[in-house]
């Protein structure tokens, strides 16, 4: 989606779990876009870009270390944040250090939208704003997903509102809301 809604854009995708790598490399085979979109096994934690991004896109691990228990199995690994491994903190750490100085450049996430509060401390100490935060509800007065962009905070520069909105992705009878149809027509026949 994203090398469709950037033509311009070279993607490179970071994955650490096998099937989910074996499941994106076969989509990436099937996509128009395969030639602008590297996919590579790695851990973003060691990670080391040979030059900085203008965006980087993360649905990162969503559970809090001291929170709620991520299911078992293989997915725990993407659910649960670890102590030594990826969590919110050295996610926005790591990202803002990856983050281009260019005009626009941000880190975007994908997190439970009781995460905001962490998101915003974190932020602040990684150097980083909010530019936009997006309360996502499954139902109306249902909240259940933040979509957030983050930038470098520039202390010279004045201040910048962060843009705050909603989308209820279905109405109470289960079929998609017309703002949801609208923001998924680009992607769809």
């Amino acid at each position: 989606m994203l090398a469709q809604a950037f033509p311009e854009a070279q993607i490179t995708a970071l994955e650490i779990n096998e099937g989910a790598l074996l499941d994106a490399q076969y989509n990436i085979k099937q996509s128009p876009f395969a030639h602008r979109i590297e996919l590579l096994k790695q851990d973003f934690l060691s990670y080391k870009p040979s030059e900085a991004f203008d965006l980087i896109v993360s649905n990162p691990p969503y559970f809090s270390a001291t929170g709620a228990i991520a299911p078992d199995g293989g997915r725990a690994l993407a659910r649960q944040e670890q102590s030594e491994g990826l969590n919110l903190v050295r996610l926005m750490n790591l990202s803002q250090a990856m983050l281009s100085r260019q005009d626009g450049s941000s880190l975007c996430l994908i997190t439970p939208l009781d995460r905001e509060m962490d998101l915003r401390l974190y932020a602040c100490e990684a150097g980083l704003r909010s530019q936009s935060l997006c309360r996502v509800s499954s139902l109306p007065n249902k909240g259940v997903r933040l979509l957030s962009s983050w930038t470098h905070l520039e202390l010279s520069s004045a201040y910048c509102r962060s843009d705050i909105s909603e989308l209820t992705l279905h109405k109470s009878d289960q079929t998609p809301s017309q703002a949801y149809a609208d923001l998924l027509s680009p992607f769809l026949p």
